[in-house]
C-alpha cells in the first residue's frame, strides 16, 4: 500500500439501511473494524451507496451518497415544479439535498449518476458522477492509476489494474469531480473507496531512481492519461453577464425582493415598489459587473499558454501546445527560459527560476537536478523533500545552465488544477466560509422574525376577513406583513460597515480582498509574526567575520572590514563564492543575506571567457576580486600568459530548510591549482557538525551564544578540498557524501535590526491582550534576543528553552533561554506563571509525534497556551502551530513577508501579507507599507467594522419592529401606512441613515476586551428587548393619547379602501419618524470601539437634518406635503402638538441613558451574579498538564472546564 492510501485518503463503506451517524473511518485497503459498515463485496456493490472520504492534506471530511436518476422521481419532480409555479425548482436550487431526495433515487455508487457531497461546514453539492474511459485497455500494463509502479516510461509502468478496475464495465472509470478535484472509483477487495487524483508522484508513488532514468511514454499511455488527468489547463470558467444576471437573480434575497415588489404592486405601492426594485438592479448590476471582473482578472491570472518540446528517444523533440502535456511527460526547458506551465522535476541541468508568483520570494532561486545514488535506490519521490530540484507551473525561468550543449530536461508530475499553481487557484475559487457567531446568529434572528412575520400574517388574515374585505385585498394585506417583519435590506445593511472599513484601510495602504475577514479580524486575541523581514528589517547588515586560525584551532579578532584579509583566504572566498547570486541585466540579484556578503567581501562577478579567453569548464558563473590592486596574478602555462586570482562557481548545492545549509564547488581558474574545493554556508550548529572535530575551536558554544544573544544573525562558514573531480560525476555525486570533513573557517556575523515600529506596535498588543508570538527559521538565540527586545517576553517572565529528542518523557530537557542554565521540571512547575517556552522546529516535530497518538493529549494544547517563541521552523511546521492555537479557541492572525509564511498566513483566520506579490492574493489582507502596524490598523478596523455591523443589525431589528407594530396598529382601525409614508420611512429615513451610521470611524487605541460578536448575547438581546418595549410603548401612548383627545373624530372605514387619512395614523406616523432617528443615534456608540458618533459629520448632519424636518412636518407642514403624505392636520392643536414632542424627547433620553450607561451595568450585573461568562480553551487549560503529562502514556484526565 502506497503513500497516498497511508496519508491522504480514508474512506468507509455505510451498509445499506440508512442510518445518519457515519461509522469510525477506515483505512482505506484494509477491511472495516468490528462493528463498523459491513464489507462491500463484488456480489453486494450496488448496495454501496454511502461512503465517506477523509481527505487528510486538506483536513476535511467529505460524505458521499449515491444517486441515479428515475423516470418516475423525474415525472413527480416536474409535476412539483408546476403545481408549485417553479417555487420547488427554487428551493431545490438552494438546497442541493432536497433536490436529490425529490428527482433522484438512492443507489450503489456503480450504478449512480449523480453524487451528494456533504463537506464539514454542512454545504451540500450535488455533482455529476460520470465514466471515464480507460485508454489502451486491451493492454492494462501500460497504464499505471494504481501506486505500485513508477511514472516514467513503459520501463517502470507494472500495474495491475484488476484491483482497480472490479466493476461491471471494465472498460470505463467512474468519477466525479468536486471543487475542481477529480475523485476515481475504486473497490479493493472488501472496501469501496474514491481515489483523490493528486499528481503521477503521489498516484504512483514514483523513486527518485525512477524518476532520474525516465524515458518518454508511449502515445497509449500518453493517451489513457490524458483521459485519466484532463487537459493541463486551469480552467475558470467565465459566465455571460445574461447567466451571471439570472444567477443573481435566483439569489434568496432577491428572490424574496421580488415578491415584495409584486405584492407591492398589488396593493398599488408603485412608487415605493419602483424605488426598490431600481435599487435592486443597481446593485445587482455592480454585483454582476464586480463578479464578471474577479472571474476575467483570475482567469487571466490562471492562464498559460504557449509550446515547449517533449524529450523522445536519442533526444530528438517534439513540438505540442501546453494544454496537451500530461504527467509522465518530459520536456525540454530552452535556454531562454519560460514560464512553467506544469509541476515537474529537473532531471538535467540546472536553472535560475522566480517562483514570486506563488512564494512572494522575488529574489531568483537556482534550482538544480535531482541526484541519484545507490544509497537511495528505492527512495519515494516527496514533493516537499525535494523542493530544489521542482519545478512549480507559473514561475518563471529566467535562465539555464548545463554542461556544453546538452539539454536541460524535466519530467512532468503534476498538471492542471493539481499543480502549487492551480492549488492556489483552487483555494481562491472555494474559499472556506467564515463560521463567525454574528452571522449564525444573524440568521436565526431572522428565522425568529418570520415566525413573528407568520403570526402576523395569519392575525391580520383573519381582522381583515372578519372585516368584510375581499380575498384579493385580505391576502395581499396580509402578505404585505412579511416584508414588513423581515427587511429586504437587511443583507445589504449588515456589509455597510464592512466596505467603509475597507475603504479606510485602502487609504492606509492596507489591501483587502475577503470582506468577510473584516468582522473576523475584530475579533482577534492571538497574533503570530514572522521575524526576518516582518519584525525586523528585510535585509541584515553585515557586521563582520570571525575567522579560525586553523594552526591554533582558535578564533581570532573580528573583522569588520574583510577587505583586510588576504582574497585568498579561504574565509573571504567564502564569501565571495558560497551564495546563490546571479546576474540579469548587469544588475547582481538574490537573496539580501547574501548580498550583503557578497558585497562586503568586494569582489565582481566576470565573464572568464570574454576576460582572457579561459574555458571555465562548465563554470555556473566566476568571480575576482574587484580592484587591479587586489588581485595576484599567476602564470597558466596553458595560456603562456599571466592570470588574475578568479575563481569559477562549478556546481551549487542550494540551500534547504531541512538540512539548514548551503554549498558550492568551486575551482580556482588562475592559481593553477588543478583541485576544486567545497564552500558551505549555513547555521553554525549544522556546519560544526558536518567538520572535523580537530577543527573546532573548544569555545565554540561559547563564542556563538555570546552573538546570537545580543540579537545577531551567525551564519558558520566551512572549506573542503574534493581534488580532482570529473565534471560529469561532480554535477551527480549526492551532497551528502561530500558535505562532511569539513574544516570550520570562521564564523559571519550580521546584524538584525528591529523596525522602527516594531516595539511600540508589540507593547500595544500586550496591553490589549493580545498574545503574541514569534514564529521564524532563524535560531533559537537570535530569536530569543528579538523576543525579549521588542517585547513579546516580558522582561519578567523567564523563558524556558524546550528540547526534546524524541523516544521517552527523559528526553526532554529545559534550560533557560538566555543564561542557559539548566532548569528542572519542579523548578517550573512550581511558579508555572511566571514561565513561558520557546522551542525550536525538531524539538516541536519530536513533540508532537511523541504525544500524537499517546494518552497524554493535553501536552501539546498546554504548550502551545505557554509558548511564545518557535525557531528554525519550516513552513509546513507554522501552519502547525497557527491551527493548534486555533483548537485552543485563539482566533489567530499570521502576519509575514509573504514567502516562507503563504501556507500560514491561509491557515489563520486572519493573514496580513507584507508583500505586493502574486502569493498575497492568497492572503486576505496586503499591505503596502511594510511594518506591523498594519496590523493595529486590521484590528482598529475590524472592531470597528464588526461593532457597526452589530449596530446596524440592531437598527434594522428595530426598524423591523416598529414598523410592523404601527402596521398592526393600524390594521385595527382598518387603516395602513400610506405608500408615500413608507417611501418616507423607508428610503429618506432608514436608508439613508444606515448608510451614513457605518462611516464612523475606528477609535484610536485598542482596549483588552475584543467587541461580542454573539447576537444571541445578553447585552444584545437585552438591549433589542427593552428598546422595542420602550418604542411600541410610545408608539401605544401616541395611537391612544390622539384618541383621548376631545377634538378627536373616528373616521368612517370603508371596507376594501385604503383609510389612510386617519387621525392615528398621523399620530403612529409622526412619532415613528422621531423614534427612527432616535434608535439610530443612540445604536451609534462610539467608544471604546468607535469614536463618538459625532465625529461622523455626515451622520450628525443628516440626524440633525431629519429631525429639523420632522419637526417641520409636525408643527408647520405645508399643504401640499400634508395632502402628498396623506396626514391629517392636527397643527391647530398645538398642545396635541407639542406633547407629541415631548413624547419623543422623553423617548429619546430614556433610550439614550439605557444605551450609554445603564446597559454596561446590567451586563456587568447579569455576567457577575447569574451567569458567568464562557471562557474559551485556552483561557481555562491548565498549563501545567503540559509537565505532568510529558512522561505519561495514561489516558487523560477530563478535559478542563
Amino acid at each position: 500500500m502506497s503513500r497516498a492510501t497511508d496519508d491522504h485518503l480514508y474512506s468507509t463503506v455505510h451498509p445499506p439501511p440508512e442510518v445518519d451517524a457515519a461509522p469510525p473511518p477506515v483505512k482505506m485497503g484494509c477491511p472495516p473494524p468490528p462493528g463498523s459498515a459491513r464489507h462491500c463485496h463484488a456480489p453486494l456493490q450496488s448496495s454501496c451507496h454511502s461512503l465517506t472520504i477523509r481527505l487528510a492534506d486538506e483536513e476535511e471530511t467529505l460524505l458521499c451518497t449515491a444517486y441515479r436518476s428515475s423516470w418516475k422521481s423525474s415525472l413527480a419532480y416536474c409535476a412539483l415544479s408546476i403545481l408549485t409555479l417553479g417555487f420547488s425548482l427554487l428551493l431545490c436550487h438552494w438546497k442541493p439535498k432536497l433536490k436529490s431526495r425529490l428527482k433522484l433515487v438512492k443507489c450503489g455508487f456503480l450504478r449512480a449518476d449523480s453524487v451528494l457531497i456533504r463537506n464539514d461546514h454542512d454545504e451540500y453539492h450535488l455533482v455529476p458522477l460520470s465514466r471515464v474511459p480507460l485508454g489502451c485497455h486491451s493492454d492494462d500494463r501500460d497504464l499505471n492509476i494504481q501506486q505500485n509502479g513508477g511514472g516514467g516510461g513503459g520501463g517502470f509502468v507494472h500495474s495491475d489494474t484488476e484491483i482497480l478496475i472490479q466493476n461491471e464495465d471494465r472498460n470505463s472509470l467512474p468519477v466525479f469531480v468536486y471543487q475542481n478535484v477529480k475523485f476515481i472509483w475504486r473497490n479493493d477487495g472488501p472496501c469501496c473507496r474514491f481515489y483523490k487524483l493528486q499528481g503521477i508522484d503521489v498516484d504512483e508513488d514514483i523513486s527518485v531512481e525512477q524518476i532520474a532514468h525516465a524515458e518518454q511514454c508511449s502515445p497509449c499511455v500518453r493517451s489513457a492519461r490524458q483521459l485519466l488527468y484532463g487537459r493541463n489547463v486551469i480552467d475558470i470558467p467565465v459566465k455571460s453577464y445574461l447567466a451571471l444576471l439570472f444567477q443573481e437573480v435566483i439569489n434568496p434575497f432577491y428572490v424574496f425582493q421580488i415578491v415584495s415588489i409584486v405584492l407591492w404592486c398589488c396593493e398599488d405601492y408603485y412608487y415605493y415598489a419602483s424605488c426598490i426594485f431600481f435599487i435592486s438592479v443597481v446593485s445587482m448590476v455592480i454585483e454582476v459587473r464586480e463578479i464578471k471582473s474577479q472571474a476575467l482578472t483570475l482567469k487571466q491570472m490562471s492562464e498559460l499558454t504557449g509550446r515547449c518540446s517533449l524529450v523522445g528517444a536519442h533526444s530528438a523533440l517534439t513540438e505540442l501546445q501546453f494544454q496537451h502535456l500530461v504527467p509522465g511527460d518530459i520536456i525540454s526547458i530552452p535556454k531562454t527560459g519560460m514560464t512553467m506551465p506544469v509541476d515537474c522535476v529537473l532531471i538535467t541541468g540546472n536553472v535560475i527560476v522566480n517562483e514570486s508568483s506563488l512564494t512572494g520570494e522575488s529574489v531568483p532561486i537556482t534550482k538544480t537536478s535531482l541526484i541519484y545514488s545507490q544509497d537511495h535506490a528505492h527512495e519515494v519521490y516527496h514533493i516537499q523533500s525535494q523542493l530544489k530540484h521542482t519545478l512549480f507551473a507559473g514561475t518563471q525561468i529566467i535562465r539555464t545552465n548545463y554542461y556544453e550543449n546538452e539539454l536541460v530536461t524535466a519530467y512532468v508530475i503534476r498538471t492542471g488544477f493539481l499543480t502549487a499553481r492551480g492549488d492556489m487557484i483552487r483555494t481562491m475559487l472555494h474559499p472556506k466560509p467564515i463560521d463567525l457567531d454574528f452571522y449564525i446568529d444573524a440568521m436565526r434572528f431572522v428565522l425568529v422574525l418570520s415566525m413573528i412575520a407568520l403570526a402576523g400574517t395569519i392575525y391580520s388574515g383573519y381582522t381583515f376577513f372578519k372585516d368584510g374585505y375581499s380575498y384579493y385585498n385580505d391576502m395581499t394585506l396580509s402578505l404585505d406583513v412579511v416584508t414588513i417583519v423581515v427587511p429586504p435590506a437587511l443583507p445589504s445593511a449588515l456589509t455597510i460597515g464592512i466596505h467603509f472599513a475597507i475603504s479606510r484601510l485602502k487609504k492606509k495602504g492596507v489591501f483587502c480582498i475577503s470582506p468577510p475577514r473584516i468582522n473576523v479580524a475584530g475579533k482577534l486575541d492571538a497574533v503570530c509574526f514572522d521575524k526576518t523581514g516582518t519584525l525586523t528589517e528585510e535585509g541584515l547588515d553585515f557586521y563582520g567575520v570571525l575567522p579560525v586560525d586553523r594552526a591554533r584551532v582558535k578564533y581570532s579578532q573580528v573583522v569588520h572590514d574583510p577587505t583586510e584579509i588576504d582574497p585568498q583566504d579561504p574565509v573571504v572566498t567564502a564569501l565571495a563564492t558560497c551564495h546563490s547570486l546571479v546576474v540579469l541585466d548587469d544588475e547582481i540579484k538574490g537573496d539580501p543575506i547574501e548580498m550583503k556578503m557578497f558585497e562586503a567581501a568586494d569582489w565582481e562577478f566576470v565573464d572568464s571567457a570574454a576576460s582572457h579567453g579561459f574555458h571555465a569548464g562548465g563554470a555556473l558563473m566566476s568571480v575576482r576580486p574587484r580592484g587591479h590592486n587586489r588581485r595576484a596574478t599567476h602564470f597558466i602555462p596553458e595560456l603562456n600568459q599571466e592570470v588574475e586570482h578568479e575563481v569559477g562557481i562549478l556546481r551549487e548545492l542550494p540551500f534547504s530548510s531541512h538540512l539548514q545549509r548551503m554549498s558550492v564547488i568551486t575551482k580556482s581558474l588562475a592559481t593553477g591549482r588543478a583541485g576544486m574545493e567545497l564552500y558551505c554556508k549555513g547555521a553554525p550548529e549544522m556546519v560544526a557538525s558536518l567538520c572535523r572535530p580537530e577543527t573546532i575551536p573548544p569555545d565554540f558554544l561559547e563564542v556563538l551564544r555570546s552573538y546570537t544573544n545580543k540579537g545577531f544573525r551567525v551564519l558558520g562558514l566551512a572549506v573542503k578540498d574534493l581534488g580532482n573531480l570529473k565534471y560529469h560525476k561532480l554535477q551527480r555525486i549526492d551532497r551528502k557524501v561530500i558535505e562532511k570533513d569539513l574544516t570550520l573557517t570562521g564564523l559571519l556575523i550580521l546584524q538584525n535590526k528591529l523596525k522602527p515600529e516594531t516595539t511600540a506596535v508589540i507593547e500595544r498588543l500586550v496591553k490589549t491582550k493580545v498574545v503574541v508570538v514569534m514564529i521564524t527559521g532563524d535560531n533559537l538565540e537570535t530569536a530569543v534576543c528579538v523576543a525579549r527586545d521588542c517585547g513579546i517576553v516580558h522582561s519578567s517572565l523567564t523563558l524556558v528553552a524546550v528540547s526534546v529528542n524524541g523516544g521517552e518523557g527523559s528526553d526532554v530537557s529545559f534550560r533557560d533561554a538566555v543564561t542557559n542554565q539548566s532548569l528542572s521540571k519542579e523548578q517550573i512547575l512550581d511558579n508555572m506563571s511566571a514561565y513561558v517556552f520557546a522551542i525550536t522546529g525538531g524539538s516541536y516535530s519530536a513533540l508532537r509525534e511523541r504525544h500524537a497518538a499517546g494518552g497524554a493529549e493535553w501536552v501539546i494544547p498546554a504548550f502551545t497556551a505557554r509558548c511564545l517563541v518557535y525557531s528554525r521552523m519550516k513552513p509546513e511546521q507554522k501552519t502547525q502551530v497557527v491551527k493548534a492555537m486555533q483548537e485552543l479557541g485563539f482566533v489567530v492572525g499570521m502576519c509575514g513577508d509573504g514567502s516562507n509564511d503563504c501556507s500560514a498566513l491561509k491557515a489563520s483566520h486572519v493573514g496580513v501579507a507584507l508583500s505586493q506579490a502574486d502569493a498575497s492574493v492568497a492572503s486576505p489582507f496586503t499591505s503596502k507599507v511594510e511594518n506591523i502596524s498594519c496590523v493595529l490598523e486590521v484590528m482598529r478596523e475590524g472592531r470597528c467594522a464588526l461593532v457597526t455591523s452589530l449596530a446596524l443589525f440592531k437598527f434594522m431589528m428595530l426598524y423591523s419592529i416598529l414598523q410592523y407594530c404601527s402596521v398592526q396598529l393600524l390594521y385595527t382601525q382598518q387603516s395602513n401606512l400610506g405608500d408615500e409614508q413608507q417611501m418616507y420611512e423607508d428610503m429618506v429615513l432608514i436608508t439613508t441613515l444606515a448608510l451614513v451610521m457605518g462611516r464612523t470611524g475606528p477609535a484610536d487605541m485598542l482596549v483588552p476586551q475584543p467587541p461580542n460578536s454573539r447576537l444571541l448575547s445578553f447585552p444584545v438581546l437585552f438591549s433589542i428587548l427593552v428598546n422595542i418595549a420602550v418604542q411600541v410603548a410610545v408608539q401605544l401612548l401616541s395611537f391612544y393619547y390622539i384618541q383621548s383627545t376631545p377634538w378627536y373624530r373616528p373616521t368612517p372605514v370603508h371596507p376594501n379602501e385604503e383609510n389612510i387619512v386617519r387621525y392615528e395614523n398621523t399620530a403612529v406616523f409622526l412619532i415613528s419618524n422621531f423614534q427612527y432617528v432616535y434608535i439610530a443615534v443612540c445604536f451609534s456608540r462610539g467608544a471604546p470601539y468607535r469614536r463618538p458618533f459625532y465625529t461622523n459629520r455626515l451622520f450628525t448632519a443628516f440626524v440633525l437634518a431629519l429631525q429639523a424636518f420632522n419637526v417641520w412636518l409636525l408643527f408647520y407642514p405645508p399643504d401640499w406635503l400634508q395632502t402628498a403624505l396623506q396626514l391629517m392636520d392636527i397643527t391647530a392643536h398645538q398642545w396635541f402638538v407639542f406633547g407629541l414632542l415631548e413624547i419623543s424627547l422623553c423617548n429619546f433620553l430614556l433610550c439614550f441613558l439605557f444605551e450609554f450607561y445603564l446597559l454596561d451595568l446590567a451586563d456587568h450585573v447579569y455576567y457577575s451574579f447569574f451567569r458567568p461568562k464562557r471562557r474559551k480553551l485556552y483561557q481555562s487549560i491548565d498549563p501545567k498538564l503540559f509537565l505532568t503529562q510529558l512522561s505519561h502514556r495514561d489516558p487523560p484526565p477530563p478535559p478542563p472546564p
